[in-house]
C-alpha cells in the first residue's frame, strides 16, 4: 500500500513538473511575441507543445498560429488554429482561423470562422470588422465569377 502511495506521489510531482515547465515555455514564447519576435516564440511554443501535459494546448496551438499569422505562413496558422479548436473551441481560435482563411482567400470559410468567434463572443471588435471585411471580399469574389 505505502509503495502504491509512493508511487502515485511521483507520478504526480512528475506531471506538476510537466505542467510548471509547458506554462514556463509558453510564458517564453509569449515574451517573445511581445517584442516580435514571432520566430523564437513559436519555436517556444512548440517546445511548450511537446511536453505532457493535461492543460494549455489549446491556448498554446493558438498562440502558435497567431506566430504563424505574423509570419505569413498561413496554412501553418490554419493547421494550429484547427488544433486549438479540437481541444477548445473559443473565440479566438476561430477568429485567427477566419484570418487565416481570409489570407488563403476562402472566404466562405473564413467568413464561417468570423461569424462563429463573434457567436462566442459578440462584441469583439476585430471579428467585427473582420467580417465586415470578409463580406467585402466575398461579395467581390463572387461578382468576379470567383467562386
Amino acid at each position: 500500500r505505502a509503495l502504491q502511495l509512493a508511487a502515485a506521489q511521483a507520478t504526480a510531482q512528475e506531471e506538476l513538473g510537466d505542467e510548471a515547465r509547458a506554462e514556463f515555455k509558453k510564458n517564453q514564447g509569449n515574451e517573445a511575441f511581445k517584442e516580435g519576435n514571432f520566430q523564437q516564440a513559436a519555436v517556444l511554443y512548440t517546445e511548450a507543445l511537446v511536453i505532457p501535459t493535461t492543460t494549455h494546448h489549446h491556448n498554446i496551438f493558438s498562440n502558435c498560429a497567431a506566430c504563424m499569422l505574423k509570419l505569413g505562413r498561413y496554412d501553418q496558422a490554419l493547421k494550429h488554429c484547427e488544433e486549438s479548436i479540437a481541444l477548445s473551441p473559443t473565440s479566438k481560435a476561430y477568429f485567427r482561423k477566419g484570418l487565416a482563411l481570409q489570407a488563403l482567400q476562402s472566404f466562405a470559410e473564413a467568413f464561417a470562422s468570423f461569424e462563429t468567434s463573434l457567436v462566442m463572443e459578440p462584441k469583439n471588435a476585430q471579428a467585427k470588422s473582420a467580417l465586415q471585411m470578409c463580406q467585402m471580399q466575398l461579395e467581390r469574389q463572387r461578382r468576379s465569377g470567383g467562386l
